[in-house]
């Protein structure tokens, strides 16, 4: 991300950890099953075979765990004083930016589920930045504090 003359970085936003954690236990768990068939299987393979198929499970589950967690923590949205850039990584070496200009800005609307969501750690949804256009807008899920976003998007639009 390249500023522009003048553009100074107000803030940048994350996604909220508790999502990443839990599409991570998702996955732990999605893999269980393949550890218990190689523990059912382990008396007909030799000790080779045993360890070459804990490592295969292990490797492939491994790398959906590390490609979760690079794709969430690498996301974000950073708000300067001139634009909103958000930077979405499709894939660990894919990415690709939005920027909406402040000035653009019509609305900013907020998802937050529940009662949960007054606790910060549970304080995360969805934060949609729209313009007159409805080609350009950016999406930003599992928000950390995305009322804050808003309130912060809010404030600098009206100066």
């Amino acid at each position: 991300m390249q500023l522009r003359e003048g553009e100074q970085i107000n803030s940048t936003f994350r996604r909220h950890l508790l999502p990443t954690v839990l599409k991570l236990i998702t996955v732990a768990l999605g893999s269980a099953p393949f550890y218990l068939l190689v523990y059912f299987l382990r008396n007909d393979m030799s000790a080779g075979g045993l360890f070459a198929a804990i490592t295969a499970v292990t490797a492939v589950f491994g790398l959906f765990l590390l490609h979760i967690l690079i794709d969430d923590r690498l996301d974000r949205l950073v708000i300067t004083n001139q634009r909103i850039v958000f930077i979405d990584w499709k894939m660990v070496i894919f990415k690709t930016e939005s920027d909406i200009d402040i000035k653009d800005i019509q609305e900013v609307s907020v998802t937050e589920k529940g009662i949960l969501s007054k606790f910060r750690l549970f304080d995360f949804g969805r934060c949609i930045i729209e313009t007159a256009s409805p080609d350009v807008s950016i999406t930003f899920d599992h928000a950390a504090h995305p009322a804050e976003i808003r309130d912060l998007i809010l404030s600098l639009k009206k100066v």
